[in-house]
């Protein structure tokens, strides 16, 4: 019986990773699974309901056609069963935790203690800078609360603090407040970030400052890079470099040129440019006479850096992860297709964030490569 079970599960992990049998991949079936989960379930908050759903369905092929099909696709159809409902499950999960956070909250004043994750300027006349903490006690009447969410994020737009990234803080009488706006809310969930606290003067209180601190150090490591970037490159090219490669929007002046030349599309943060990074090494180690995996490895540490460095957008994460994916195979000299990379990614960005599925980036970022792909694939078969 263990046996059994055991091949069972190696199976599945070989359909949803190792495909070599249709010009469609099993792991294709398991987005559609993913994202019709995910639709069924915002549109049905009760977690039950697509419980049911996925248990009369399945009943209904096992009744049905199920003693028909091949070894393969039994695997196929249990695979495709699994996602629904761990899709599901997942989204409600994530919205019960966001709308338990402010029924929890409500009406009541909070001291917070916090971290510091990044913090950056803000071109607004009151909040001058945003800061992302990440809290972990909630104080009320000098009694700490933990909530069930505890460790969560929050955006604390304010005005210029000597406070740096990695410092352990208390922020004093702390409101939290649902956005009316949908928009704005679902953009928060999308972020995973809980609430937005918006105060003109901030009443903190320095805690503890590490002696070493990743947060600290990353955001020492990015500012030095721009600033050294920005002192070395021409002024007048040095917003366009920022702008393409390092997906910076602060240059007013690059952004209505790009809209005006009809090209602003290049400047939203993709996988074009990540795709330019890696053309434009791969180029350069060719003609290097060291062995080909020194090769893949040193590409590989630099497109690390270069994704760590640079400010991340969905499309470029996208790109980011079938880089590593594709390299994975290759260097183990497995045979894939790039739409079961595709699909797999879907599946691991859904699965990890599936309040992704409505957002504009994420659709036009996947639903256009997938068009790509299909297109490819019709030119093929044909």
């Amino acid at each position: 019986m263990i046996k059994k079970i055991a091949r069972l599960c190696a199976s599945w992990v070989r359909c949803l990773f190792i495909f070599n049998y249709d010009i469609i991949p099993p792991s294709f079936y398991g987005t559609l699974a993913v994202t019709s989960g995910i639709v069924i379930q915002k549109f049905q908050t009760s977690l039950a309901f697509g419980t049911i759903f996925t248990l009369c369905l399945f009943v209904f092929f096992i009744l049905t056609h199920l003693y028909t099909f091949s070894s393969h696709a039994k695997t196929v159809f249990l695979l495709v069963i699994i996602l629904f409902f761990s899709a599901s499950w997942r989204y409600h999960t994530c919205l019960h935790k966001h709308e338990n956070f402010f029924d929890t909250t409500k009406n009541s004043t909070y001291t917070v203690l916090a971290t510091i994750i990044d913090k950056k300027n803000h071109d607004h006349p009151y909040y001058t800078e945003v800061s992302r903490m990440r809290v972990f006690f909630l104080y009320k009447n000098c009694l700490a609360t933990l909530l069930p969410i505890c460790p969560f994020d929050i955006f604390v737009y304010s005005t210029q603090t000597s406070l740096l990234p990695g410092d352990l803080i208390t922020l004093s009488s702390v409101h939290f407040k649902k956005p009316i706006s949908v928009s704005f809310y679902q953009y928060l969930m999308k972020e995973n970030i809980y609430a937005t606290v918006f105060t003109s003067t901030v009443h903190a209180h320095l805690l503890l400052r590490p002696s070493f601190s990743f947060y600290r150090s990353y955001h020492g490591m990015y500012t030095h890079l721009h600033e050294t970037l920005f002192a070395k490159l021409n002024p007048t090219t040095s917003p366009y470099f920022s702008l393409l490669f390092l997906g910076e929007k602060k240059d007013m002046h690059a952004n209505f040129l790009f809209q005006k030349w009809g090209i602003a599309h290049y400047a939203a943060r993709s996988g074009l440019h990540l795709t330019i990074f890696i053309f434009i090494w791969e180029f350069l180690l060719s003609i290097i006479p060291i062995p080909y995996f020194l090769k893949q490895l040193f590409l590989l540490l630099l497109c690390c850096v270069y994704a760590f460095l640079s400010k991340n957008a969905t499309s470029f994460l996208r790109a980011f992860v079938l880089f590593l994916l594709g390299k994975f195979y290759a260097t183990q000299k497995i045979t894939t297709y790039f739409l079961h990379l595709l699909s797999v990614v879907c599946c691991i960005f859904l699965l990890y964030n599936p309040f992704l599925l409505f957002c504009l980036d994420f659709q036009l970022s996947f639903v256009l490569t997938y068009a790509l792909v299909w297109i490819s694939l019709i030119h093929i078969t044909a």
